[in-house]
């Protein structure tokens, strides 16, 4: 089996990495622009979109244009997968702009780097997001057997359904992860046990702000959760400002 791989950041080396972990015989196919093609690794565009799987990692800001570029490369029994944090958005892209006999799914890995390194170099029971938005059922049976030999937990559910839920515990965590790192803190000699665990939690979220913008930009739940998360900030400073005793 190939797997193309369009767009060669953060998580594309990741997922590169995991399955290649696995000693599965799968041959990569990639397509950078910030790499030159050698024809060994990296590959004109045309060639990855020939492969069996295509998965496009670009910025959700970028996926669109991904798509319709290569939407008439693609060969007619290809399956297409996005990997994005937000999923409404790429599954209307890909049903309006690819070809009706090609394959889709759409997956949110509910993990990345840093939490695989936290956990040993494991994706070992991480939840997997899935929806079969338009593929075989031989092909998808394939595809959720290969997920749970990675021994991931699959969770299958609407693209709909996925995005109403991130919105309250996805951008919900990691706006509070980053909100705290960007204070400055940092461990001591005398952090309690929780203290311990939520540096452990900031250490997970990582760094990347571009998806907490990417998840509130293009996951309509999410504005309402950020008033949320604001008011009950407020209402929490106010109590503690005013407290009497």
């Amino acid at each position: 089996m190939t797997i193309g791989i369009i767009g060669f950041g953060k998580f594309a080396k990741f997922i590169v990495e995991v399955i290649q972990n696995q000693n599965f015989e799968i041959k990569f196919k990639i397509f950078s622009k910030s790499n030159p093609i050698d024809n060994i690794q990296f590959f004109e565009i045309s060639e990855i979109s020939s492969c069996d799987i295509v998965i496009p990692c670009v910025p959700i800001k970028a996926f669109e244009e991904t798509i319709k570029q290569i939407s008439p490369l693609l060969s007619a029994t290809a399956l297409v997968t996005d990997v994005c944090s937000v999923k409404v958005h790429p599954k209307e892209i890909m049903l309006k702009f690819l070809p009706q006999t090609v394959q889709i799914i759409a997956t949110h890995p509910m993990f990345g780097p840093e939490s695989y390194k936290k956990m040993n170099n494991s994706v070992k029971g991480f939840n997997l997001v899935i929806e079969n938005v338009r593929c075989e059922d031989n092909t998808y049976v394939k595809l959720i057997k290969f997920l749970k030999d990675l021994e991931l937990k699959v969770i299958e559910m609407t693209c709909e359904e996925h995005d109403r839920m991130a919105a309250v515990f996805h951008f919900t965590t990691m706006f509070t992860g980053l909100m705290v790192k960007a204070t400055g803190i940092q461990r001591t000699s005398i952090d309690t046990f929780s203290a311990q665990k939520m540096h452990d939690f900031m250490d997970m979220v990582g760094e990347d702000t571009e998806i907490l913008h990417d998840m509130y930009n293009f996951n309509p739940f999410c504005r309402e959760q950020l008033e949320k998360l604001t008011l009950g900030f407020n209402n929490l400073k106010a109590s503690i400002i005013n407290w009497i005793y």
